[in-house]
């Protein structure tokens, strides 16, 4: 089986003239060990990964939302992807500074805030900004990685970070990394997790250790699948902080008592919180945030700093003199052609037209997006809708006026699995995480490109994959 040319129903896997890639090779591998095909294969890997998260095995519509198959991205790769979240996460935190001096009637204006007075709030110290964690999506396009949103605070996919440790193990992946001379690497997200929260601690206790606590909404199969890796976190964390330093908790939303602007559950006061849940951070915990009683690392700035009209000042300004030549560079290098959606000229490929008219007429090259959606909710992939439909989106976006437009990625097809069907083309969202300078490993989502209307998010059924780096570290052993 060539993986240099792999097709699949008239789809064609190809490489350029680097050579394979480490899933190509995998593929080869799976043709030469037919188990690889067959689900039932991989049934102990599935209870496994049951007693982690039962939610994600069990709910999937075709049994498996979790993929079979590891993903794997070449060390270089990832060196690149990591010097785009952590470099343009730290341009992101310097917008509101740089674009409108943090004045409150700009912000307000350019985000849709409710007023000034919260404008004003969300940018007077404390703010949280360094503390913040992140995870930038990104596409691999046929020019390298494009960055098509960037999420502050409470992210979607750290909780999925103990498979990796499952699928590493797991003996016919063990085996292939050993043929081909690879060694898998998946930096861990947790870890990253803690060490970021805990440098970045401001609230000292009045006595004892610091109390840290994990906070989920009223949700029994998140809570499930954090209370069974509450021991893993406490292990980490252990490693990570001196001794007895820091202790960890895992609560609910309805956990938590607020009392003199101090947070606390069950008698304990409590000096961190991780929000793991979709709800707004409560304005008693904003309130006792600012008072500096609580660490936050989900803090109402995220509403700003994560807005995707972010990419739209990055992309319309990356060659002006607001950036150095190596930010300049780094936008070249990752942002996607963007723009916010308001009155006047545009220019887009070598046109310029108004707005209106760029939008019906560029309708197969591009994307809508609410600025403030999150999920893949509000979003509009011009090739993959009618042309009634792209102009119901276009008079919404131009009313609605809180909307940004985006030119559109084709992913590059990634072979993997799809059970009953063979090997077929899939479509893969990598998200990269940071925490402060550092890279915090990679998450994704993905699904077979028949299968896919272009919006990949695992409430619309797609998969979620667990990355490896791929350190090419020694030859390969031959075998026949």
């Amino acid at each position: 089986m060539d993986a240099l040319n792999r097709q699949s129903d008239g789809a064609v896997i190809s490489r350029d003239t680097e050579g394979p890639s480490p899933g190509d090779f995998f593929c080869d591998y799976a043709a030469a060990h037919p188990e690889l095909l067959d689900l039932a294969t991989f049934e102990p890997l599935t209870q496994q990964a049951r007693q982690i998260f039962p939610r994600l095995v069990d709910d999937a519509e075709d049994g498996y939302g979790l993929h079979p198959w590891p993903i794997f991205v070449d060390q270089p790769e990832a060196a690149a992807l990591a010097r785009a979240v952590t470099g343009l996460a730290a341009l992101h935190r310097q917008l509101p500074a740089r674009f409108f001096d943090n004045d409150p009637d700009q912000l307000r204006r350019f985000y849709g805030l409710e007023s000034d007075l919260l404008a004003r709030l969300l940018v007077t110290p404390p703010t949280g900004v360094d503390a913040l964690f992140v995870r930038g999506d990104f596409i691999a396009t046929a020019h390298g990685w494009r960055c098509i949103e960037l999420n502050f605070g409470n992210l979607g996919g750290m909780q999925y970070a103990p498979f990796a440790d499952l699928y590493r193990d797991f003996p016919p992946f063990a085996d292939f990394a050993r043929d081909r001379g690879f060694a898998l690497d998946h930096p861990s997200t947790l870890r990253a997790m803690f060490r970021h929260a805990l440098a970045h601690r401001q609230v000292v206790p009045d006595a004892g250790p610091y109390h840290l606590a994990i906070v989920t909404a009223d949700d029994q199969s998140m809570n499930s699948a954090l209370g069974h890796n509450l021991e893993l976190y406490r292990r980490i964390l252990a490693e990570e902080a001196a001794a007895g330093d820091t202790v960890l908790h895992l609560l609910s939303d309805n956990d938590l008592e607020f009392r003199r602007r101090r947070v606390q559950a069950h008698g304990q006061r409590l000096h961190g919180i991780i929000e793991q849940s979709d709800r707004d951070t409560s304005r008693q915990m904003f309130r006792a945030f600012k008072a500096g009683s609580i660490d936050l690392y989900s803090c109402p700035v995220s509403m700003i700093l994560g807005d995707k009209r972010n990419l739209g000042l990055l992309s319309q300004h990356g060659e002006s003199d607001r950036f150095s030549p190596e930010e300049r560079r780094l936008i070249a290098d990752f942002v996607p052609w963007s723009r916010r959606i308001e009155a006047g000229p545009v220019t887009f490929r070598g046109r310029t037209l108004a707005m209106p008219e760029l939008l019906r007429q560029e309708r197969e090259a591009l994307v809508l997006k609410a600025g403030d959606a999150l999920g893949g909710t509000a979003v509009v992939i011009g090739p993959k809708t009618s042309s009634q439909d792209w102009q119901r989106a276009i008079d919404h976006a131009l009313g609605e006026g809180s909307w940004m437009v985006q030119e559109y990625l084709e992913p590059q097809p990634y072979p993997l699995l799809r059970p009953g069907r063979g090997i077929e083309p899939h479509d893969i969202v990598w998200g990269a995480f940071a925490f402060g300078d550092e890279f915090g490993g990679l998450f994704a989502r993905l699904a077979a490109r028949r299968d896919t209307n272009g919006i990949l998010n695992l409430s619309g059924g797609a998969q979620v994959g667990v990355p490896f780096l791929v350190h090419r570290s020694r030859r390969p052993r031959r075998t026949q």
